[in-house]
């Protein structure tokens, strides 16, 4: 991986004494089961950022004892190019108010207008002690009372508006990045869904809404409350700049504690996220596999790791709340000590006579309204580490490069005829790895059958998905009617060529919903033909409500070989020239099989068909053998068995 960016990468051996002379940072292998990156080293340990637990400093025993002598260097190689493409969570948040600033702007001004008002507050109160309480000039009582009204209004109108303002903001906030989150996951590459768990993608779309509420209503109240912030200090120094420099100062000790724990919060907040979606995930899969469990009796030994699971969260949390308690302790302190402060300072300057004492209380009230914006501003820094991880698991979705066959010219196609070519295909799952697949080659004339074969592994269902678009080749190409697979409209290609995959997929609605995937174009005729055709027919009309039968999640309410029916009617719907089959049939006995064969037959659609159970695929046109992701042998089911090869153990076998 490190020498696909061009860095020099090499691995040593190495003891404690020699790692120090190493120049971080480096890798090294800890606890024989992950890696961990040092970043230097103290006189009391060692700095290390450990995927598990985030960022720490980890004394010289502990490790001595974790350590395992493995050690990985990296370096610019002449190949290496630096590159400064890697947003910043500002840049990311500011790319989310895209064709919202208008409102942004709104609300800033709403928030700065309401300063006038609050001006108006402390002044009317230094007038009424000055003049009415001590001076008895009784005349501004009619004055100080109308102006504090009038005050109060405008702040409830501003703060209406406001209000308002921020709500419509983050409604669109909302609705628009989770939109558009959804819409670019949908156009994303399988490779992207095959390295995530689907809980934990499904919890990012749910992040929109956090986000939104951060950018609409804590973002600008807190940038328009600095600015406040400066008018407020530019009265309190006119009242008393000693007192005003001593208000600043403690506005400048809030700062630097967020700074402080800013990057402790940073990094247990990431290591929360981690742990957070890989407890989700498990808890998601335990539940879709509740029949497994429960028939193996596996409970326990599920609520067992789903408790490691937890108590990992528990202890993250416990981690993150440290930092997070003394960062809201600091600011409520800091206010103590202001007011303490400029009470008693204030109180001696009223002594003196450098003040009076209606010019202490209003810059009391002003102290007030100067150090909540800062106080607000460092929550909204601890707003922002925590949404920190939230907002790069959103951008590494943004940001990886959707399916290229929704970016290329199209050729437009009527239908297609269900010719397929494969020309010298390779691929794999990851790049670091031997392909799973390589150099295969092979035709299905339209009309025409062709079965893959070979022991688990071989790389047959890796082949299914290649040719039914849910992969990419690296090598060589899938060719449809002699097209490549992204010149031809996604549409077209949906409708003309069906996969059927090994694992079923329903979802919660009617038959009818799941037959035809919500699309209203699909006539009851063709639902009805592709249900008879695929043997299932019978056991929908068998239901008081037909095709508009519930389905529960996943189809638990139907048997599993109805699942299987039904999946096979949903590809059929379509009247596809080419169907992909990977175990379709599995759940199915033999008559059934053999129905639904016969009908897929009589339509005339092209068929790839992976099967185990090779009593399914003996009259294929061609039957390709596949071992180790390589073709090992090809013909039909006679050839093969005359050639006594791989093909004819499999047959033994069964």
């Amino acid at each position: 991986a490190a020498r696909s960016y061009g860095l020099d990468a090499h691995g040593y051996k190495y003891g404690v004494d020699e790692l120090r002379e190493v120049a971080p940072p480096f890798i090294i292998f800890w606890q024989f089961y992950h890696f961990v990156v040092v970043e230097g080293f103290t006189k009391d340990g060692a700095v290390l950022n450990d995927p598990a637990g985030g960022r720490r400093v980890c004394d010289w025993e502990e490790f001595d004892h974790a350590y395992t002598g493995v050690c990985l260097t990296f370096s610019p190689g002449s190949q290496f190019t630096a590159s400064n493409d890697v947003p910043t969570t500002a840049s990311i948040l500011r790319a989310q108010l895209t064709g919202s600033w208008g409102a942004v702007l709104f609300i800033a001004l709403a928030g700065l207008a309401l300063v006038l008002p609050n001006i108006a507050m402390p002044t009317f109160t230094k007038t009424f002690i000055d003049e009415v309480m001590v001076g008895k000039s009784y005349s501004w009582v009619f004055v100080i009372a109308l102006g504090i009204g009038l005050s109060i209004a405008v702040q409830i109108a501003l703060l209406e508006l406001q209000e308002h303002a921020i709500l419509r903001l983050q409604a669109k906030l909302a609705l628009a990045n989770a939109s558009r989150m959804l819409w670019h996951c949908l156009h994303l590459p399988m490779t992207f869904f095959a390295q995530r768990a689907p809980a934990e993608i499904a919890n990012r779309v749910a992040i929109c809404d956090r986000v939104a509420e951060l950018l609409s209503s804590r973002l600008a109240a807190s940038a328009v409350g600095v600015i406040a912030a400066l008018f407020y200090l530019a009265i309190m120094a006119r009242y008393d700049r000693f007192l005003a420099a001593v208000s600043l100062g403690i506005a400048a000790l809030n700062i630097l504690a967020l700074r402080i724990v800013a990057r402790h919060r940073s990094d247990a907040n990431a290591a929360l996220l981690q742990e957070e979606g890989l407890l989700l995930g498990a808890s998601v899969s335990g539940l879709e596999r509740i029949e497994t469990l429960k028939s193996g009796g596996a409970e326990s030994t599920f609520f067992m790791k789903w408790l490691g699971r937890q108590a990992r969260v528990i202890n993250a949390r416990q981690r993150f709340a440290v930092p997070s308690q003394v960062l809201n302790a600091v600011p409520r302190l800091l206010i103590t000590i202001n007011v303490t402060a400029i009470l008693t300072l204030g109180g001696l300057r009223v002594i003196d006579g450098a003040i009076s004492v209606g010019t202490l209380f209003a810059y009391a009230l002003l102290t007030q309204l100067f150090i909540a914006p800062f106080t607000t501003f460092v929550e909204l820094g601890a707003d922002v580490q925590e949404m920190d991880g939230d907002v790069r698991r959103i951008e590494d979705v943004l940001r990886y490069p959707a399916d290229a066959s929704h970016t290329v010219e199209r050729i437009e196609r009527v239908r297609l005829a269900g010719e397929l070519e494969l020309r010298n295909v390779s691929f794999g799952y990851s790049k670091h790895a031997p392909p799973a697949v390589r150099e295969i080659s092979f035709v299905i004339a339209p009309g025409r059958r062709i079965a893959l074969v070979g022991p688990s592994g071989s790389g047959k269902s890796t082949i299914a998905k290649l040719v039914s678009g849910l992969f990419v080749p690296w090598g060589g190409q899938v060719l449809f009617d002699g097209l490549d697979r992204e010149t031809i409209d996604p549409a077209l290609f949906s409708t003309d060529v069906a996969f059927v995959d090994q694992e079923i997929s329903l979802y919660p609605g009617t038959v009818r919903s799941n037959l035809t995937l919500w699309d209203p174009a699909i006539s009851d005729a063709a639902i009805e033909r592709a249900a008879r055709d695929a043997c299932i027919h019978a056991d929908i009309v068998s239901r008081p409500e037909g095709y508009e039968a519930a389905m529960a999640e996943g189809g638990i309410n139907f048997s599993g070989g109805q699942r299987q029916r039904i999946e096979i009617a949903r590809a059929l719907v379509h009247d596809p020239a080419l169907v992909v089959l990977d175990e379709a049939t599995s759940a199915l006995d033999p008559l059934t099989e053999y129905l639904i064969d016969e009908s897929l037959r009589r339509r005339g659609c092209a068929c790839l068909i992976v099967a185990h159970r090779l009593s399914t695929i003996r009259d294929a046109d061609e039957i390709v053998v596949l071992d180790g992701g390589t073709i090992a042998e090809r013909g039909t089911h006679d050839e093969l068995v005359a050639r006594e090869g791989r093909y004819l153990k499999l047959v033994r076998s069964q």
